[in-house]
């Protein structure tokens, strides 16, 4: 991006926030030195649309599985209170578009365009260290 168009960005998006919001998008950084401390079977990468629009129950299941945990049987009582217990945190309550949030609204299309053609360069470094992920 130009200076301009990340000043607009700044100015815009993020209230001066907008190093904070971009760190965080930068996933490959994180990754990589992580991956340099354990193997990458130890890791559970999941991609957005998995996480948030996939069944909570079958996604907790999967970290769980992952991570080496039990879940509890949903025919037992204590199994019983612990699925409606967690999938309360996954659940979209009515009139909300996310679980326990709020949205944001609408973001423009030349703002989507912005900010993927700041974050293609690191998405492409991403694509090369986690190729089985769809990026």
């Amino acid at each position: 991006l130009d200076e301009k168009e990340l000043r607009m960005l700044y100015d815009k998006c993020f209230d001066g926030k907008a190093t904070k919001y971009f760190e965080n998008g930068l996933y490959y950084i994180g990754l990589k030195v992580w991956m340099s401390y354990f193997h990458p079977s130890q890791f559970l990468v999941m991609t957005f649309d998995e996480v948030t629009k996939g069944d909570p129950e079958q996604l907790l299941r999967r970290v769980a599985q992952f991570a080496g945990l039990a879940t509890p049987d949903r025919r037992s009582q204590e199994g019983e209170r612990y699925w409606q217990h967690s999938l309360s945190k996954c659940t979209i309550r009515k009139g909300q578009k996310k679980p326990q949030q709020q949205t944001k609204g609408h973001m423009s299309k030349s703002d989507k365009d912005m900010l993927r053609r700041m974050f293609r360069p690191w998405n492409e470094r991403l694509k090369k260290l986690l190729p089985d992920v769809p990026i």
